[in-house]
């Protein structure tokens, strides 16, 4: 039998050669119709190197950076002058998949560091070369009265990055005594908060929305150390901010054994007086009565301060009604890098699905806290997990759910940061969860100081991942500017 391969072989090479000689035709015209050349080979063959654009300055390598390219469209021809912008720092490592991280929000402009990234950048001197220590303004509702959250927060921030004592405290407020991280007692002073109906007595509201005025001469005040968080036994500076009309002379006793009389220029302003040294107990009276006393902070000389601002059943709308002229005194003698509005357990109902009006509210309190403190970065904390009976059966209340996601774009709508709280505390059920450890109380919508403890813990991670995103970001922003 005569093999046939051979003559295929000879007839595909025939066919082959034929094809690509027809390829190097001039193109053909065949009843009106041209005939298109076909690359036969364009499968096989390498492509031919085409020319690059010529680029213009030094090219910047593309990880871990994301470029943004500009497509020319008829009314922009596709000319020399279109460029692609300028690369922004995109951070390639994920976050731990156990860790809730912050989202921020705040617009990118001209002025330089933004958002979170304030408050990173002073952490990075928080050992003394900021002259301050870095402070936070943690206002919020009964979910942190009693320091409750705020207290392991600082202790976690305090070792982290140093400091000392618990910051400011109010001076006659009835809920001190749930605190734990201070011994406090007041006699003689008429305590006043922007959450009273009469507007005669906001206007006189501090930094904390409270303030108390002294009934009688000698009214006093006393502060003392705990050992409890091991940086709250003692601190280095303790500061009195008070007001006053007429000049006057303000006593206070120092660890039982100082006596020490500062004075007070009377001019209706926000004022401070300060005693610096190893102090665990200070006692200040009143030099006459009327006289306006809003707190005493009780910090180091650096490292961090948390300052609890609890107001129990305020949802947070409230805070506008501390005057402007006041909040803007306090900024300029007591400037804050990061303030936290923690708010939503007094708003959020079982079936309530809308919450357009509060989220309303609640921008104009951040554009209120803004202007008064604008290098200051805000931070919004979702409401945490509550439950209730639904069918006879404990679960997430809807509600909840719903408020959690206004608040999100309540932050993306302001352009500030936001975290996840009821993500944070095991999201659906997660409140149950926490009550069956202990870790929340038997209303489903408090968590115990046990449960603050593992929420701050989560919180701590997500500045500590925040942090190292901004670190990352600043390493590569100073390799290019060397390279240049």
């Amino acid at each position: 039998m005569k093999n046939g391969t051979a003559r295929v072989c000879w007839f595909l090479l025939l066919t082959v050669v034929v094809l690509i000689g027809i390829g190097q035709l001039p193109p053909l015209t065949i009843g009106g119709y041209e005939v298109r050349y076909i690359d036969v080979l364009a499968k096989i063959l390498p492509d031919e190197p085409t020319a690059e654009p010529a680029t213009r300055g030094k090219e910047l390598p593309q990880s871990p950076v994301t470029a943004a390219t500009t497509t020319p469209t008829d009314s922009m021809p596709a000319t020399d002058s279109v460029r692609a912008q300028e690369p922004v720092f995109v951070d390639t490592v994920p976050p731990p998949p156990d860790l809730v991280p912050i989202e921020d929000f705040t617009p990118l402009t001209a002025q330089g560091t933004q958002g979170m990234d304030v408050f990173y950048a002073a952490l990075d001197k928080a050992r003394g070369q900021l002259g301050r220590p870095v402070r936070v303004a943690f206002f919020g509702d009964s979910f942190i009265e009693g320091d409750i959250l705020t207290a392991d927060l600082r202790q976690a921030l305090q070792q982290a990055y140093g400091g000392e004592g618990v910051g400011y405290v109010d001076i006659a407020s009835p809920f001190i005594q749930y605190k734990g991280t201070v011994r406090h007692s007041a006699t003689g002073w008429t305590d006043h908060s922007i959450l009273e109906r009469s507007k005669a007595y906001h206007d006189s509201a501090g930094i904390s929305g409270r303030y108390a005025t002294a009934q009688y001469d000698g009214a006093s005040v006393r502060y003392s150390g705990v050992i409890q968080y091991g940086t709250l036994a003692s601190w280095s500076v303790a500061t009195a901010y008070v007001s006053a009309d007429d000049t006057l002379e303000v006593t206070a006793f120092i660890n039982d054994t100082d006596t020490v009389a500062l004075p007070l220029t009377g001019n209706g302003q926000v004022q401070t007086l300060r005693w610096e040294g190893r102090i665990s107990k200070i006692r200040l009276t009143a030099p006459t009565a009327g006289f306006i006393a809003y707190g005493m902070a009780l910090e180091g000389r650096s490292g961090v301060t948390v300052d609890n601002f609890s107001l129990r059943g305020c949802n947070g709308a409230a805070l506008t009604n501390i005057p402007q002229q006041q909040l803007r005194q306090f900024a300029r003698l007591r400037p804050y890098d990061l303030i936290v509005l923690q708010f939503g357990l007094n708003i959020a109902e079982k079936d309530r699905i809308d919450y357009t009006a509060y989220t309303d509210q609640m921008q104009r309190v951040i554009k209120h806290l803004r202007t008064a403190f604008p290098h200051a970065a805000i931070l919004v904390m979702s409401v945490g997990d509550r439950a209730d009976r639904i069918d006879g059966e404990l679960c997430t209340m809807p509600g909840v759910k719903a408020l959690v996601r206004q608040q999100r774009q309540l932050a993306e709508e302001s352009g500030v940061a936001f975290w996840n709280t009821y993500e944070a505390m095991g999201g659906e059920g997660g409140i149950l969860r926490m009550a069956s450890l202990g870790q929340a109380g038997k209303d489903y919508t408090h968590i115990t100081r046990s449960g603050g403890r593992a929420v701050a813990q989560s919180l701590m991670r997500a500045l500590q991942f925040g942090q190292e995103q901004y670190g990352r970001k600043n390493h590569y922003l100073h390799e290019q500017y060397d390279q240049e």
